[in-house]
């Protein structure tokens, strides 16, 4: 798989439950069909991109955080359209 998909849903946070999110919010939340699979939905984030911005049909390309050294997280960015 070439990680490439399209924004298919979203939301953002902005406030949260959970004490140990309290200080990221607001963060988004998205679901992503893969361009290979479109019947296939991942979730994860959209990093380093205005949440406002963010609308249904985005390309997006999957990106890895190593968050620890025993875990990474799926994560999105933006592909540029241009």
């Amino acid at each position: 798989m070439n990680g490439r998909g399209t924004l298919y849903s979203y939301i953002v946070v902005h406030q949260t439950a959970l004490p140990n999110w309290r200080g990221s919010v607001p963060y988004n939340i998205v679901m992503v069909a893969l361009d290979e699979a479109p019947d296939i939905k991942l979730y994860g984030n959209v990093v380093d991109f205005d949440d406002a911005q963010l609308k249904v049909g985005l390309p997006v390309v999957a990106s890895y955080d190593d968050v620890t050294s025993e875990d990474t997280i799926l994560r999105w960015r933006v592909v540029d359209p241009t």
